[in-house]
């Protein structure tokens, strides 16, 4: 179908293998894509937007961190993701201030995925503030698998895939925390 085959091609041009194997996958540094309408563009650090100084000097960082809803597949010419729109409205409020906001969102990650990276990437952006936007990822009726280059598998091995194997997966699984949270 047409849909699927889009995620596809989208794939074969923004992701890649994580090389520390680690993750399935992650966003392949200084890539970009056409999603109808929109672009998607992640910087050398596998981040989408821009590419930004590393010393934040007396700038307010915040980093958002979370997966797909995070990360924004854009579609429409225009559209931005929220740590975008975030930004500006943090800048219109406080003109006096410089505020950078750092998109890195990465769809189809969890919350294992995302604290691997806010210890080997985030805390070195020196970050004031860390937001963290929770998506079903890690609700197993939810979860996606991947196979070893990133493309995410829709076949009977994926639903043997979801059983609960560890103890990672009993946690997640179980944590009302985790199945309640929402995005207001």
């Amino acid at each position: 179908d047409w849909y699927m085959a889009e995620w596809f091609r989208i794939n074969e041009a923004v992701v890649e293998r994580d090389p520390s194997g680690f993750a399935p996958f992650r966003p392949k540094p200084n890539s970009e894509v056409q999603l109808l309408e929109s672009s998607m563009r992640f910087n050398s650090l596998g981040f989408r937007g821009e590419d930004f100084a590393r010393e934040k000097g007396e700038r307010y960082r915040i980093v958002a961190l979370g997966e797909s809803t995070t990360m924004g597949a854009t579609i429409f010419a225009g559209d931005e993701t929220w740590p975008v729109l975030l930004e500006r409205r943090l800048r219109e409020a406080l003109p006096d201030r410089d505020v950078q906001v750092v998109n890195a969102g990465v769809g189809g990650w969890n919350l294992k995925h995302n604290l691997r990276r806010l210890e080997q990437q985030i805390f070195a952006l020196e970050p004031d503030l860390v937001l963290w936007s929770y998506c079903a990822n890690d609700n197993h009726r939810f979860l996606h698998r991947f196979d070893p280059i990133g493309h995410m598998l829709w076949t009977d091995e994926a639903r043997a895939s979801l059983e609960i194997d560890s103890r990672w997966d009993q946690f997640v699984s179980r944590s009302s925390i985790l199945s309640r949270v929402r995005v207001c």
